[in-house]
């Protein structure tokens, strides 16, 4: 039995609504980190929970939507390591400046 198969079973049918809602709520969550305003270096826990749900479309029975996965979780990687670097060159500013990190 191919993937598609045992996706199109009746009883995995709710299981396919829920991938469905997590892909749109991860591309949701990924213009919202566009457009939110982050303490520098916290872009890289949104970014990363939010590839994570746009991974659910890599399981989905349609090509376009894998295809889109794909491409949205290679932009949600950068995103995080983007924010993963400033939030270290952030860190490494405020001990510079002698000033208290945050969360020490």
């Amino acid at each position: 039995m191919n993937v598609r198969k045992f996706f199109a079973t009746y009883p995995l049918r709710p299981l396919r609504t829920l991938l469905y809602l997590a892909f749109w709520f991860g591309v949701l969550w990924l213009i919202l980190g566009n457009f939110i305003t982050f303490i520098p270096g916290a872009e890289q826990g949104w970014f990363t929970f939010t590839g994570v749900l746009l991974l659910a479309g890599l399981f989905l029975p349609r090509w376009p939507y894998r295809i889109a996965a794909i491409a949205l979780v290679t932009v949600c990687v950068s995103a995080a390591i983007y924010g993963h670097r400033h939030g270290i060159e952030y860190r490494q500013y405020l001990q510079q400046h002698g000033l208290p990190t945050p969360r020490s």
